[in-house]
Order: structure tokens, then C-alpha cells, then sequence
């Protein structure tokens, strides 16, 4: 069976859905499926299959980009033999028809760099744009491609299609259809549904609905609950003056008479801070740290 967590794009979202045992219907699952980064188109295609076979149908409401069914795995069925015609349509040799593409490399400074822009050169075939890709490949030593893009249009004035379709690079360096898309004609019902998954990320949320009640010059704060157990916080806006540049020392209350230890009211206070095990990448018997590869450009 699909482990539902691992479609979710996000490492923190995931990992909190799982942590609550969020349940997702079947039209959720379809969407997040679409849209997951990580899995390959034949991938998606076996993880709609088992949608089909396995999960409840239910109806699909009309929305503003999205039509309505009475069954979702109509509309399942229906983007699995989009993605099929469109593979086939991407691949066909067929006359009067350009092929692009470009590719994208390793981040620099946490931003996406583009590699070959796309309208430098135009093939006439799939299969000479996948000989062009492999020798970009053999000479990226340093393996620093991380995606590719690739287009085919009709070489007319009213093109009928425009199909792009995204790949990564897998362990061995290979290409991986992950989405396909013709931008010409469609507009997909799977694209226009939005979702409402629980996220871990409350100090946002509070942000952002102080902002709307007219607060200004703050800053959220957490606040522990004085009731203590289970441990729990509430989110309150502090003006920023009483925050920037001060510092909140431990009580001197909280230490032993001698200067030397600390009483159990510290313990109560940080125990909820401190309690569990963090899961350490090791390497050799000792800590695998993670580094970043800086990169100089002229």
C-alpha cells in the first residue's frame, strides 16, 4: 500500500501528518500524487492504479479550475491516459515539429541556476535531443545538472500543441520523466484543486493573523501554558523594543542554595525542551556532518 506521507513534498509537513495521523480521502491523494517532485511518471502512474483498486470513490465537487465528477477515479483514470498520449505524442517522430530544452543545476546561494537556455539550438527528433542530453551529462564532471526540461511545438504560426515535460536525474544519472504538461490545450481539473493540510507551522500562522487584526511593530512570542502538562504553548504578539537586543536570564531561584546545582523547578521548565533522542547520521563511529560545496564564479 501508497505510505500516504511520503507524497507530501515537504519534509516538516510530512513528518507532522504522520505525527497526528492525518487522514487523506482518495481526491486528496490523487492531488498529492500530481504533485509530488520525487516520483517518476511510472511511478505516479502504479500510485494511481492503486487508487483505483483500493481506496474508496467519492464524488468530486465543481470548483473555479476544476469540473465536477461524480467519481473520483474517473478523473484518475482520465490523467493516467493523459500522461500516457502525451509520452507517446513527446516521443512520435512526426514532421514539421522542433524539439528544446534546458536544464538546471546544483543550487548556488539556495537559488536554482539555469544552465542552457532552451532556444540556443533546436532538434528536429526526441531521439536527438536525448543524444544532445547524454553529452551534457558526460561532460558535467562535477555532476552539477539536477533537472531537464524538455519541449516539442509544431514549426507552424498556429502551433497545436506545446508539450513540455520535466525530468530529473536519478542514482545513476539517468533521466526520469516526473510531469508532462501540453500548456497549448489544457487546463487540468487534478491542477485545480487546493489542499488543506495540517502543517506544523503555527508561529506563521499566528503571524499572519495578527497582521490581519492591525497589529504592528511585534513579534509572535511563545508562551507556555502555566497548567504545565501535557506541555503546551500559545502564540501572543510583544512589541519588538521589550525583545531586540535583551536577554532573558534563568531565575536565580530556579538555582541551588550553593551556586552549584539547579532545583526542580529548572528541570520542570526545560525537561519538555531537552526529553527524546535526535537521530544522528553517523559515519565511522562518529557524527556525519553536512557541508556545503562553495563554488566561485568569475
Amino acid at each position: 500500500m501508497i505510505d500516504v506521507y511520503k507524497l507530501i513534498n515537504s519534509k516538516a509537513i510530512s513528518q507532522y501528518c504522520r505525527k497526528i495521523e492525518h487522514k487523506f480521502n482518495t481526491e486528496e491523494l490523487a492531488v498529492l500524487i500530481y504533485r509530488n517532485k520525487r516520483m517518476n511518471i511510472d511511478e505516479k502512474i502504479s500510485a494511481y492504479e492503486e487508487l483505483i483498486k483500493y481506496y474508496p470513490d467519492m464524488e468530486v465537487i465543481e470548483r473555479i479550475n476544476c469540473k465536477h465528477y461524480d467519481s473520483v477515479k474517473v478523473m484518475i483514470r482520465e490523467e493516467i491516459k493523459r500522461i500516457k498520449e502525451l509520452k507517446e505524442k513527446l516521443e512520435k517522430e512526426e514532421q514539421d515539429v522542433i524539439y528544446t530544452y534546458n536544464y538546471w543545476c546544483n543550487c548556488v546561494d539556495n537559488i536554482i541556476t539555469t544552465g542552457k537556455d532552451e532556444y540556443r539550438e533546436v532538434y528536429k527528433t526526441f531521439e536527438e535531443v536525448q543524444k544532445e542530453i547524454d553529452n551534457e551529462l558526460k561532460e558535467d564532471k562535477e555532476q552539477e545538472i539536477i533537472s531537464f526540461l524538455i519541449r516539442k511545438r509544431e514549426f507552424l504560426k498556429d502551433s497545436k500543441y506545446n508539450i513540455a515535460a520535466e525530468y530529473k536525474l536519478n542514482k545513476d544519472r539517468k533521466l526520469e520523466m516526473v510531469n508532462i504538461y501540453d500548456y497549448k490545450n489544457e487546463w487540468l481539473d487534478i491542477q485545480g484543486i487546493c489542499l488543506n493540510i495540517p502543517t506544523p507551522f503555527k508561529r506563521g500562522q499566528a503571524g499572519v493573523r495578527f497582521a490581519l487584526e492591525g497589529e504592528t511593530g511585534i513579534m509572535v512570542s511563545f508562551v507556555r501554558r502555566r497548567d504545565g502538562k501535557p506541555y503546551g504553548l500559545d502564540f501572543v504578539p510583544v512589541d519588538v523594543n521589550q525583545v531586540c537586543n535583551q536577554e532573558k536570564k534563568v531565575p536565580v531561584s530556579w538555582i541551588g542554595e550553593n551556586g552549584n546545582d539547579i532545583k526542580e523547578e529548572y528541570v520542570d521548565y526545560v525537561l519538555p525542551l531537552i526529553q527524546g533522542n535526535a537521530a544522528l547520521p553517523m559515519k565511522d563511529g562518529a557524527p556525519d556532518y553536512l557541508y556545503r560545496k562553495v563554488k566561485f564564479y568569475d
